[in-house]
């Protein structure tokens, strides 16, 4: 049945359980389209069909029925659950409940009409489990402008990240004006006076992530946005739904780069160790260089047209990041190391960047210009679905006798063995059962890893 939103509008507790009516005025589809109801009459609403406490005022998710009490072309909501808009969360914040949609239902963004005429078909089950999954619970599925002053707003956000600065920010002291670069210069003196030269090494990449993500959303106001916003801890859910990178790199990095594609066992590039060591779990780092082994740039990418918009706003951009990427739901690409497989590929791949010492991902851009979760969950259930249809070609690794591999702080770190493709199916086994468990990314994340990397 369809879903709606919409807002209590009133509730009387007079005379029995509470009930109410829910405002014509405030519901839509869940898609955020009209409602186009026929009727001109409030929805009623039943405490003994909604799973929190009614109250006025309430967001809720619903289905509607005729009410057969009042008759016509009345109607009665079933089915209600609390819709909870959630916030942002950085990383290392502890997420309550109160800050996480409650309902799987929730979490699910359809498809604009022009990727619903393009993607690849995707059953309900299928996008169900996704949603069983909970990815991403706590980034709110608004995809509005952020509302409020933009100055205040981006000092909110950067005492949040940065709360070692506040005291200059308190100070009147402009987070990328000389003289905080002065008070830096200062610090970082006194430190290293003191022989406290790690200490000072963790400033001086703090103070640059500080001013490079500040000069970044003072000048793009349009990343202001929850859903643009993406905590670190949720990068394997993005992953998940396109998890072929192609990496942008300067004139240096793509020579380097090339007499890496040149050999036939290629050490893992630094740009992808980085991006290793934002997930501290060997599952994630294992799942990651499945797909991404062999680092690809720009010059590697070969898909959907990128948009002139898109372009534009790369080059502008890239300079402010340590890395931008183009993330992609291309699984063919992955065939290189993997035996040779064919798979109809998805479309709409995002555009993210990273910086070093900031608990963020940006979304940059998304080729349909559609928001970062239209078309997002049928994404994650197509990784889902090659995974299982391919597993076996992991095989494939086998090939090369202890390949280069990573964990954090070897970096000429060898897969132990000529049977690599064969502990990448085990892992795939265990990825696609934490899948089917429910509890894909906290698995991804290595939440219940108590023991030191594997190996």
């Amino acid at each position: 049945m369809q879903r709606y939103s919409g807002t209590v509008k009133t509730v009387i507790t007079n005379k029995g359980r509470p009930h109410g009516f829910i405002g014509l005025a405030s519901i839509t589809k869940d898609d955020q389209s009209p409602h186009g109801l026929d009727t001109t009459q409030d929805p009623f609403i039943h405490q003994d069909d909604c799973d929190s406490a009614l109250r006025q005022g309430l967001s809720i998710s619903f289905e509607l029925v005729p009410d057969e009490h009042r008759g016509g072309d009345a109607l009665r909501a079933v089915d209600v659950v609390e819709v909870v808009v959630g916030e942002l969360v950085l990383v290392g914040e502890n997420a309550g409940a109160s800050r996480e949609l409650t309902d799987p239902r929730s979490l699910y963004v359809p498809p604009t009409p022009a990727q619903r005429g393009l993607m690849k078909p995707i059953s309900p089950e299928a996008i169900h489990q996704v949603l069983v999954n909970r990815p991403m619970p706590s980034v709110p599925r608004t995809g509005g402008e952020q509302s409020g002053n933009t100055a205040e707003l981006v000092n909110q956000l950067m005492r949040r990240i940065f709360p070692q600065f506040v005291a200059l920010d308190a100070g009147g002291v402009e987070m990328a004006d000389e003289k905080f670069d002065e008070i830096i210069k200062e610090a970082l003196e006194d430190h290293k006076s003191l022989g406290l030269l790690a200490q000072a090494g963790m400033m001086k990449q703090q103070a640059k992530a500080y001013k490079g993500l500040r000069t970044l959303l003072k000048s793009h106001e349009d990343l202001l946005r929850p859903e643009t916003l993406i905590p670190m801890q949720y990068l394997p859910d993005l992953f998940m739904a396109v998890p072929v990178w192609y990496f942008w790199a300067d004139e240096v990095a793509r020579k380097d780069i090339a007499a890496l594609g040149s050999e036939s066992d290629p050490r893992v590039h630094s740009y992808l160790t980085d991006i290793c060591d934002l997930v501290p779990s060997s599952r994630w780092i294992d799942t990651f260089l499945m797909f991404n082994r062999r680092i690809r740039t720009l010059a590697d990418y070969e898909g959907d047209v990128i948009p002139p918009k898109v372009i534009a706003r790369m080059r502008k951009m890239a300079p402010l990041f340590d890395h931008m990427v183009i993330m992609t739901p291309y699984h063919d690409v992955a065939g290189t190391d993997w035996e040779d497989f064919d798979w109809m590929r998805n479309l709409d791949p995002y555009v993210v960047g990273f910086l070093k010492g900031v608990p963020l991902m940006l979304v940059i851009g998304r080729f349909s210009d559609s928001g970062t979760f239209p078309l997002y969950s049928e994404l994650v259930a197509d990784t889902i679905a090659f995974l299982r249809a391919k597993i076996m070609m992991l095989r494939g690794f086998n090939r090369v006798d202890s390949p280069y591999w990573y964990r954090p702080g070897k970096p000429l770190f060898y897969f132990d063995g000529k049977q690599t493709g064969n502990k990448l199916v085990q892992h795939t086994k265990e990825l696609l059962a934490a899948f089917d468990a429910g509890n894909l990314f906290p698995w991804l994340r290595g939440e219940d890893e108590n023991l030191p990397a594997r190996s």
